[in-house]
């Protein structure tokens, strides 16, 4: 069975739209973060929230993401689509309370939580 030329677009698309991300410069600069407080100006908890999936956690689409979590300097960071090789890797990073959950051993689909 042949395929139609609109699927053959269709895949060609999907596939674009699955490379892209890790081809975009990415750019972090904490000023854009929200800052929250209570509504009395209480003391806030920063959350930080990434998915790594497209970025591997070699090369420099890794790098920027440890740098972007270094500079948000969050209280909290929850990373999803993590594997062993994320762990290894943030492994560098100063925080006191770390927890890991792979299900499997994938390239992605693990978790991630850091806590000072």
């Amino acid at each position: 069975m042949r395929a139609s030329f609109s699927d053959a677009i269709s895949d060609l698309s999907s596939l674009a739209y699955q490379l892209w991300p890790p081809l975009l410069p990415y750019r972090f600069d904490r000023s854009l973060l929200p800052r929250a407080t209570g509504s009395r100006g209480e003391p806030s908890i920063d959350v930080l929230t990434y998915n790594v999936e497209f970025s591997g956690a070699a090369g420099a689409a890794a790098d920027r993401v440890i740098d972007a979590i270094t500079q948000a300097s969050a209280d909290i960071v929850l990373l999803q689509e993590t594997n062993p090789a994320w762990e290894r890797r943030l492994a560098s990073l100063e925080y006191r309370h770390v927890h890991y959950h792979h299900p499997t051993r994938q390239l992605a689909g693990g978790g991630a939580v850091l806590s000072r």
